[in-house]
């Protein structure tokens, strides 16, 4: 039996419920003594310390157990929250205590609570019962007769705070207690009565500022619980005060204290509670933030003595500590019926306070003053002393410099490294665990004080280090060593505290941080040749050398007697990035020429020494790529471009100078077309050239062709793509331009590949995504001088579909078995990999998206309108949902399901159609409404009464054909779109020019390129696609150029079914597209398990 079961009934249900929040929140450090004690330290307010011993008695087995904590609750004989959490951190520790369920505990000098029976049996209690254990116990009348506070809400009535001061001297926290006035029939406020108030005001609160203000109250104080009179009350997120009182009321701890108060005093609704309660007792109250510090001071007591007294000191106002209330334990002070923060508490200087105060004055001989002096500058935690200039010792705080003390230390076989914190003083090395407030010189008279504001700076440095973890252990606390790392987080903890001015020791040894390279790059063929090296303590080392000691676990690096080095992480990262791109011999490395782009991108940010006539003719065209200058279309093209493609025909010829290729991936509608066949008009004017090959989809053929004819009709353009194609014949006339699809491609590969072309221009480039495929592994095989990709969506659904592309444009950029590992892991912007990929790519790729670069079209708004399925419609869609949930779930395992996708695949797509209409999955059920038509025809009835035209794009065609049918049935005129259709061009002609045609169904794939339909201004998706992509592009074949109108966009969901977990899904696609093209940074194939099943919820 676990060891808190036993141990339940000694602790109150609240106390339990506060131990497991502190257990759940990792506040526990302990450690386990055999089977006989344990000892924990509980992170609170502060740090508390407590344990558990056991005692089996050998004959009975009968277990006594001894717990102790110095915690204020346990001192008060009461069972507490810390010993809750250590009892349930043994329960999870394998080699923690485990007690025979037969065998009886008892705890040392407590009594049980109840009995664990009882607690069981009661599963309800009576609301009659209950309340009296939260009123039962008021005395009423010592409140003057205040009745139940919300036994009459029938006149208004005002909040106010009241601070009871006798309560906190008590509790050791503040107490505040809730109090309210009626407003009378004269007009007049009452006098205060006090009020349980549990969560709400009641609505008859005159006051507007009432609910604003509590509502703040509630907020400030999160992170705390409320607990009731004798029994403790789970409500909220505060500590009510009234367990051992009989007013309601909150304990303010001092985080949230002085800001919570402040609140209520800046409405004028705080006041305090003094020796009476009765209701004339409350008095205005107000709140300060400027804290109160103890001082001590030396004045005369007679002609031969000194006398030792104090002060409290806020700036240059002294006053006598005996006009001060002293609240919690010195964290607080009232002086003239105002609260302010005091520094007694934290200093510890509440003992000097009482010691000096009372009426037994502290006294030192007048002649005994400079002993006196090297005296108290050794006392622990001494106040402050102002000293006469009289007494000719002169005092100065001195800054710090702060260091860290490292050293390995080993326990139950794991490594950790412990830290002291010292800080150096001039020449006094003072540890911070060092009590000594000053130190003193008598030559000079000198008095040095340590500055603890510095230090306490200093220690937030090391709290913020990541994985710090504080030693809990005394005897190791001794020695000055306060935290602790694991050797993981030590390069990184030691970079970042170096920057912050610290030094650092290491076994004795001082360690440095590298950062400091040089250099040199060489090579101008074939092979580019870096040889970098550091000097540290006047001996060279080579960077390989030094990857090589890292990879054989050597953290630090041995510059003579007294002195280490380190490698920044970061640089180490970059280094260990550079020698996946080639070799690394002896003292240097050896990268190939092909891989120029990477090598610049990972040298872009140190200083090198660049004698590689190549890499500079290299770096010298990426600058001038950053500020390309507009290039203006030959004499013979046949319209105008805009700015932005002028600066689009810069860059393909910028490509096309540099020799690599491309991917123009301007958003949709934005001419990509146009651009490359300015940019080809330039080429093959100039001269007489092998003619260009474009790849594209079959719908797209006639598109380049009406293209070619009416921007650039110079060129000399045939279509190989119908039956009569003889690839011969460019052999005998050869075009300039030759334009095929990708079917084709793949079908005729054999006779592609005896011809050598200017370019080769892949359009809708995604084609050849999946390197495995027919057409990615004939694009492959093409020849030509230069390639171009042309594609809005370059990456659709995984990172490999990157290295696809690349293979084709640049075959030797993304070779290495690094990149083939990094493109089957998880999209990972801050994989240093994945940074300089983007970085390299950044020439190679261009997109602008239409927000940036058209500010004349008009905006696009997208929204979302959600339908709940309803009747027959959602009990099918219920009853599909929960048979895959009880026969395909269950069957789905980590390490297999992905050899059942096809099976996941299937039962996602039936429940996609089953969101979208019943029929999709049955056809005896496409007599059931769908709740996704009933919206739809709503706002296309609204559409055409206003003279507007509208796309419909849905994946399922059958979808489409249940529109049609109803189109049909009302006589409304549309069009029809789907990859069967063979007359496109008709079809959308006659949608953009006739009137009468308001509605255009388009099936998602079909409609996702090569269609301009700008006249229509409204778009619906009734089905949500894997890819968000594809739902972009339908969108843009009205959001292009030449639109007037402003473009409305609207996805129809279906609440509570698949569709709503699609729609997250397609955000982290949406992020992974953007980071690649932009720089900053198969959707089913990056799932885990766990994301498959909640599809599925």
């Amino acid at each position: 039996m676990n060891f808190s079961t036993k141990l339940a009934r000694y602790f109150d249900p609240e106390i339990r419920d506060r131990g497991a929040d502190y257990f759940g929140q990792g506040r526990v450090s302990y450690r386990l003594l055999a089977d006989v004690a344990a000892h924990a330290t509980v992170r609170g307010s502060r740090i508390y310390h407590c344990s558990y011993e056991v005692d089996q008695d050998k004959r009975s087995g009968d277990i006594t157990i001894q717990m102790e904590c110095d915690c204020p609750h346990f001192l008060r004989g009461n069972s507490c929250k810390h010993l809750w959490a250590l009892a349930l951190a043994i329960d999870r520790d394998p080699w923690g205590f485990r007690v025979a369920k037969s065998k009886h505990v008892a705890v040392e000098d407590f009594d049980p609570l109840f009995d664990p029976a009882d607690e069981k049996a009661t599963a309800s209690i009576p609301w009659t019962d209950f309340k009296k254990r939260f009123v039962a116990e008021l005395d009423y009348t010592r409140f003057q007769n205040s009745g139940n506070a919300l036994a009459d809400q029938g006149r208004p009535r005002a909040l106010a705070f009241v601070l009871d001061v006798d309560a906190t001297l008590e509790e050791g926290d503040l107490v505040l207690r809730y109090y309210y006035r009626e407003q009378l029939p004269t007009g007049k406020l009452s006098v205060f009565k006090p009020i349980l108030l549990r969560t709400e005001l009641p609505r008859n609160y005159a006051d507007s500022k009432d609910r604003e203000l509590l509502t703040l109250f509630h907020k400030e104080c999160d992170g705390f619980k409320e607990s009731g009179s004798s029994y403790y009350r789970k409500n909220g997120s505060i500590i009510l005060a009234n367990k051992r009182d009989d007013k309601a009321g909150v304990l303010l701890t001092p985080p949230q204290a002085i800001g919570v108060l402040s609140l209520i005093d800046a409405e004028n609704k705080l006041y305090t509670l003094g020796d009476s309660f009765q209701k004339t007792s409350l008095k205005p109250f107000h709140v300060s933030s400027q804290p109160w510090h103890f001082e001590a001071r030396v004045v005369d007591f007679d002609k031969s003595h000194f006398r030792l007294s104090g002060a409290m000191v806020q700036g240059f106002t002294f006053r006598e500590v005996s006009d001060f209330t002293v609240l919690a334990g010195g964290r607080y002070v009232v002086l003239d019926e105002t609260l302010y923060p005091s520094t007694l508490y934290e200093r510890k200087h509440q003992d000097w306070l009482v010691q000096l105060t009372q009426s037994t004055p502290v006294t030192f001989p007048k002649d005994a003053l400079d002993m006196f002096v090297a005296e108290y500058s050794r006392v622990p935690r001494s106040p402050a002393i102002q000293w006469p200039a009289a007494f000719g010792w002169l005092e100065e705080t001195v800054s710090p410099k702060p260091k860290l003390r490292l050293s390995h230390y080993f326990a139950f076989g794991e490594a950790t490294i412990h830290c002291e914190i010292i800080f150096q003083y001039l020449n006094e090395h003072i540890a911070s665990t060092h009590d000594v407030p000053s130190w003193i010189d008598q030559k000079t008279k000198k008095i040095t004080l340590r500055d603890m504001t510095a230090e306490a700076n200093f220690f937030d440095h090391i709290r913020d280090l990541p994985n710090i973890r504080p030693i809990d252990d005394p005897d190791i606390r001794a020695e000055g060593k306060m935290v602790q790392l694991y050797p993981k987080d030590l390069i990184a903890s030691v970079e970042t505290l170096t920057n912050l001015g610290w030094d650092i020791e290491f076994e004795g040894k001082r360690v440095s941080v590298v950062a400091d390279f040089d250099t040199v790059v060489e090579g101008e063929t074939d092979w580019f040749d870096l040889t970098i090296t550091t000097k540290l303590a006047e001996k060279s080392f080579s960077v390989p050398e030094l990857i090589r000691k890292r990879q054989n676990g050597e953290l630090f690096i041995p510059l003579g007697d007294d002195q280490m080095g380190i490698i920044p992480d970061e640089w180490l990262r970059r280094f260990d990035t550079l020698s996946k791109f080639g070799t690394s011999e002896d003292a240097l490395f050896r990268i190939p020429s092909h891989q120029a782009l990477l090598l610049d991108s990972l040298l872009s940010e140190m200083t090198i020494d660049n004698r590689s006539v190549q890499l500079q003719t290299m770096r010298q065209k990426i600058l001038d790529f950053k500020a390309l200058a507009p290039v203006e279309p030959h004499a013979e093209f046949r319209g105008e471009l805009r700015d932005y493609q002028k600066q689009g025909l810069a860059w393909l010829e910028f490509l096309q100078d540099f020799g690599f290729g491309g991917c123009l991936s301007d958003e949709m509608g934005l001419g990509k077309t146009i651009q490359v066949l300015a940019m080809l008009l330039r080429f093959h004017t100039a001269g007489v050239r092998p003619p260009t090959l474009v790849v594209v989809p079959r719908s797209l053929v006639t598109n380049w062709i009406s293209e070619a004819q009416k921007f650039c009709p110079a060129l000399v353009v045939r279509d190989m793509s119908g039956a009569s194609r003889k690839w011969s014949s460019l052999n005998e006339s050869p075009p300039q331009i030759v334009i095929t699809t990708y079917g084709l491609l793949r079908q005729d590969i054999g006779s592609l590949v005896k011809h050598t072309f200017s370019y080769i221009i892949l359009d809708e480039s995604q084609t050849i995504k999946n390197p495995s495929s027919q057409a990615a592994k004939a694009a492959f095989l093409l020849r030509g001088s230069h390639k171009l990709a042309m594609s809005g969506t370059p990456i659709e659904n995984h990172m490999s579909e990157l290295m696809s592309l690349m293979r084709f444009l640049n075959p030797n950029l993304l070779n290495g078995d690094h990149w083939h590992e990094l493109f089957k892991k998880k999209f990972d912007p801050t994989n240093p990999l994945f940074k300089t990929l983007t970085s390299a790519l950044r020439p190679l790729m261009l997109r602008r998206t239409k927000v940036q670069v058209l500010k004349d079209l008009p905006p696009k708004i997208e929204d979302t309108l959600y339908c709940d399925l309803e009747g027959d419609q959602k009990k099918h869609y219920d009853e599909l949902r929960d048979y895959y949930q009880r026969n395909l779930l269950p069957k789905l395992r980590d390490d297999t399901w992905r050899q059942s996708s096809i099976v996941v695949i299937e039962a996602l797509l039936r429940l996609r159609q089953a969101a979208c209409h019943s029929g999709l999955v049955d056809k005896d059920y496409l007599y059931v409404p769908s709740a996704k038509l009933e919206i739809l025809f709503d706002k296309l009835q609204e559409i055409a009464e206003s003279g507007h035209k509208a796309l419909i794009f849905s994946q399922f065609t059958s979808f489409l054909k249940i529109v049609s049918d109803r189109f049909i049935t009302e006589k409304i005129p549309f069009e029809y779109l789907d990859g069967q259709i063979r007359d496109r061009a008709a079809r959308v002609e006659r949608f953009q020019t006739d009137p009468k045609i308001p509605f255009f169904l388009i099936s998602l794939k079909a409609g996702g390129v090569g269609l301009n339909l700008t006249a229509a201004d409204y778009c619906f998706i009734l089905d949500p696609w894997w890819n968000p992509a594809a739902e972009s592009q339908a969108i843009d074949r009205a959001h292009r150029i030449n639109q007037k109108n402003t473009v409305f966009a609207y996805r129809i969901i279906a609440r509570d079914t698949v569709e709503e977990k699609i729609q997250t899904l397609q955000q982290s696609k949406k992020v992974m597209m953007e980071s690649i093209l932009e720089g900053e940074g198969s959707l089913i194939k990056e799932m885990d398990l766990k994301s498959i099943q909640s599809l599925f919820n």
